[in-house]
């Protein structure tokens, strides 16, 4: 079963802003192919007119996803960048405005916990994800067992 079959747009009208959604499903099973256009038709949509800011940790998926984001004309709502970015950032003072938009997606937000291990900013960009309690907060991975366990007993969010 494809991801966009179970989150589907009467799905996503119920999402609220400072809800975090996690979706676990495994390579090849649609979790891009449901930012890239089912949400990407929802915010998009009459009227709606959000924004979407989907958070990659590889530069070679960052810009595999840029390609196809340019190619499909889906810039206008859709903005790639890496955790890494955000990381430099804020540890050089730089103030990152989240305000227009309204999803932030982790693409593999196992990212936190396994480059934690030779990364020691990983923390820094989830903090900073994390305090977006105006936003819709979507983290996707095949493995993100351990981080969802860590947002909801850790941080105590769910």
């Amino acid at each position: 079963m494809r991801v966009s079959e179970l989150v589907t747009t009467d799905e996503i009208k119920k999402w609220k802003n400072g809800d975090i959604i996690t979706i676990k499903a495994g390579t090849g099973k649609g979790k891009s192919y449901l930012i890239k256009n089912i949400l990407y038709g929802f915010a998009k949509g009459l009227h709606n007119n959000k924004k979407i800011l989907m958070l990659i940790h590889r530069v070679d998926c960052i810009n595999q996803f840029q390609k196809e984001i340019e190619d499909a004309n889906k810039t206008d709502v859709i903005k790639i960048n890496s955790y890494q970015s955000l990381e430099f950032k804020i540890k050089n003072g730089i103030k990152i405005d989240f305000s227009e938009y309204a999803y932030i997606v982790c693409d593999e937000f196992h990212y936190f916990m396994s480059d934690a291990a030779f990364n020691k900013t990983t923390d820094i960009s989830l903090n900073a994800i994390l305090e977006q309690s105006n936003k819709i907060r979507i983290f996707m991975s095949a493995t993100g067992d351990h981080m969802k366990g860590y947002i909801n007993n850790i941080k105590g969010l769910d």
